[in-house]
């Protein structure tokens, strides 16, 4: 999706999930939302400047550290999960993230921004997976 810069892409991944996940509308958003599902989930070590486009959709983040915290933290309230491929800290790889949130049926929004150029770096991450929820 071609969007006006990361901040907006964020924000429109986002307000998807969240509208995917409780069938709403965009009018429910951000004042509904907590009254729904409304959890995302994020590496404690990927939080950054950016986590408020993300959550100016009602969400709120659930921090984990471990692949055990991360596969435990997916709940009925969880509507995606949040990486961010530039960040300096966190122990659970692309891959594996990408791979847990499918395999719960959850959307993982991917923060590649700082990835490009160059466009083919576009095609490896295609090929990682983002290409299907």
């Amino acid at each position: 999706m071609v969007t006006a810069g990361a901040s907006s892409g964020l924000t429109l991944g986002a307000a998807a999930c969240v509208m995917v996940a409780n069938g709403c509308t965009i009018l429910d958003i951000p004042t509904e939302i907590p009254k729904m599902k409304d959890e995302v989930i994020i590496q404690k070590g990927h939080r950054y400047g950016y986590d408020q486009a993300v959550r100016c959709c009602g969400t709120r983040f659930i921090e984990v550290t471990t692949m055990d915290e991360y596969k435990a933290a997916f709940n009925s309230k969880t509507v995606g999960t949040l990486f961010f491929n530039a960040a300096e800290h966190g122990d659970i790889g692309r891959e594996d993230w990408i791979k847990v949130a499918h395999e719960h049926g959850i959307p993982c929004i991917n923060d590649a921004a700082a990835d490009m150029p160059p466009i083919s770096n576009l095609w490896k991450l295609y090929g990682d997976g983002l290409r299907s929820w």
